[in-house]
């Protein structure tokens, strides 16, 4: 699902219209764009300004202890974001 994601954030940067429905009704731009997500899944688009960064913690599944997972479990549900641009040294 990754690459469709990125596809999807790609489109929103290239086409100012895609990115107002996206942000409108992400469920259903989604869909469109062929990926399928629970109708109980809550969608947040979010516009990043040039000088803020957004953190998101993922959810454990339910029920599940942290201190059960290894390193590389936890890093794996962080999605081994890297630090890129925003992280360049000053």
């Amino acid at each position: 699902m990754e690459n469709i994601m990125q596809k999807v954030i790609v489109k929103a940067l290239k086409d100012p219209s895609f990115k107002e429905r996206l942000i409108a009704d992400p469920a259903a731009v989604l869909k469109e764009e062929g990926i399928k997500l629970r109708s109980d899944v809550k969608i947040n688009v979010i516009q990043a300004k040039k000088d803020e960064v957004n953190i998101v913690i993922p959810a454990l599944p339910e029920g599940q202890d942290p201190e059960s997972l290894s390193d590389e479990d936890l890093a794996k549900m962080a999605g081994g974001m890297l630090c890129s641009w925003l992280c360049m040294a000053q």
